[in-house]
């Protein structure tokens, strides 16, 4: 049903925007950036998997849009391994609701 696919989409939208704000708000306090170095392997892994020209990667730095995405790309994944690094990972039986879901 088209309503119940807009709804889980929402949903799913919801979730995604209120995980990118605390990620951003983790990465602001423990001052997480995206160095000049971190922007040069990540366009060099792109160019590897796009198989990319100098010239092709040359346009994509020239690109302020893309850059900045790269830059909230990278931090995001800091932010996420600095989480990770620090989590303790206890498995537990889920509940007879959480079951049935």
């Amino acid at each position: 049903n088209q309503e119940q696919i807009m709804a889980a989409a929402n949903q799913q939208a919801q979730y995604d925007v209120k995980t990118s704000f605390i990620l951003q708000k983790i990465a602001a306090q423990e001052a997480i950036e995206a160095t000049s170095a971190d922007l040069q392997q990540e366009l060099m892994m792109h160019a590897m998997r796009a198989r990319a020209s100098k010239a092709q990667i040359a346009k994509l730095v020239k690109n302020r849009r893309v850059m900045d995405r790269l830059r909230e790309n990278i931090v995001t994944r800091k932010t996420i391994d600095l989480l990770l690094a620090g989590a303790t990972i206890e498995e537990v039986e889920p509940t007879a609701e959480e079951a049935a879901a």
